[in-house]
């Protein structure tokens, strides 16, 4: 996993000299929790694998399938379990499908993986009980969008502050926002266009 802003950068948001290491533990662990939660609001992560692997797929469309988020198409492989056995014996044409959103745009974000298999000259196996789909790729998010690094500082500064916030409020830190451990308005201001909803597009 992958944080999606580093101790040094957090340190010069909030005036912090970079060379006090004092709380440097702390710092990382605001960091961390802060990109997690960010990619848990929005049931995915932005951030990309360091290569391929296999995910299983049971579909329910013969011609739709949502995956996970796919970074790029270089390395994609789609098989399907032909004899429902477990054994991933056919590996589809890249003619035979095509990998959605179009232009990586989707709800306006340019830069969106794929997360959508459109079968063109085939159909996706939707009988038995398996899980009959594989589809190897690189997943995650090729670059991290600037909304989400700044959904980030801001929300690992508030986790950060919070040891100091009486109640759960900590007023106005240096770097001039308000800092409050109950919800987070700024936050989901900015990750909620990021948010994926299910495979019929409800959030």
């Amino acid at each position: 996993m992958s944080d999606y802003i580093t101790s040094n950068n957090f340190k010069t948001l909030n005036n912090i000299p970079t060379s006090d290491t004092q709380d440097d533990v702390a710092i990382s662990s605001a960091i961390t929790s802060a990109s997690r939660a960010n990619d848990v609001y929005c049931g995915r992560r932005f951030y990309q694998d360091g290569g391929t692997s296999a995910h299983v797929y049971k579909a329910v469309n013969r011609k739709m399938l949502f995956t996970q988020d796919i970074s790029t198409d270089t390395g994609f492989v789609l098989k399907f379990d032909t004899g429902d056995n477990g054994t991933y014996d056919k590996t589809i044409a890249s003619t035979d499908y095509e990998l959605l959103p179009y232009n990586n745009i989707a709800g306006g974000i340019e830069t969106s993986p794929f997360y959508q298999i459109k079968m063109v000259e085939d159909d996706f196996p939707i009988t038995g009980e398996r899980a009959r789909v594989q589809v190897t790729a690189r997943w995650g998010w090729a670059s991290t969008p600037e909304a989400i690094v700044q959904a980030c500082y801001l929300l690992a500064s508030e986790y950060y502050f919070a040891k100091n916030a009486p109640f759960g409020i900590a007023g106005i830190s240096e770097a001039g926002y308000s800092i409050t451990t109950r919800n987070s308005p700024m936050v989901r201001k900015l990750i909620d266009p990021y948010k994926r909803g299910d495979e019929f597009g409800i959030a």
